[in-house]
This record gives C-alpha cells, sequence and structure tokens, in this order.
C-alpha cells in the first residue's frame, strides 16, 4: 500500500543551511481540504524554555497544473552541452558493398 497523505498532515524539513535568525528552523507543507500549502516554524526561546512559532503561506500549485520548465545549468545555460564539432560515425559508410 502506498502512502496516502490525509487531510491536515504536515510533512516538515530541518534547515541546515540556515543562515541568519530570521531564516526557519523548519519548512514543509500541510494539506488543507485537498488543498496544500506552505508552512514555516521558528525555534524560539520564552520564559519557559524552547518552543517553535510559525505560520502557514501560500498555496502550492498541485504539480499536474505547473508549466513544464526546461532544466537549464546556472553555469552554462546551453545545458545540455552541445558538441561544437560533428560525432564521427562508428560505422564508415563509403565502403563499397558487393551484392
Amino acid at each position: 500500500m502506498a502512502y496516502e497523505r490525509r487531510d491536515g498532515h504536515i510533512t516538515l524539513n530541518i534547515n541546515t543551511r540556515k543562515k541568519s535568525d530570521k531564516e526557519p528552523t523548519l519548512s514543509g507543507t500541510i494539506l488543507l481540504d485537498g488543498k496544500e500549502y506552505e508552512v514555516v516554524l521558528w525555534e524560539k526561546s520564552g520564559s519557559w524554555g524552547k518552543f517553535y512559532s510559525g505560520k502557514k503561506g501560500k498555496e502550492i500549485e498541485p504539480k499536474e497544473k505547473r508549466p513544464f520548465q526546461k532544466y537549464e545549468s546556472k553555469h552554462n545555460p546551453s545545458y545540455p552541452p552541445q558538441p561544437s564539432t560533428p560525432v564521427p560515425s562508428m560505422f564508415d559508410d563509403d565502403i563499397p558493398w558487393d551484392a
């Protein structure tokens, strides 16, 4: 049986590349009424100890409705690389065939 997300379920990931306190500690998604939304949480300290504070963000468009995006490398916009010279054929077409 495949995993199926249910309404109200949250998926969170730890932000291991956090560079400042303004960036969320955890980020992920929540499924509400069949729609998927962004979720972000920050770890904070209070008089009772550490706690998490967060918010629900904008709706995430379903994958089947997202436009197809061609992959382009940041370093080389003409990805995949195209050969600058023709690639030699492994077959020599100049050989005469006797029938």
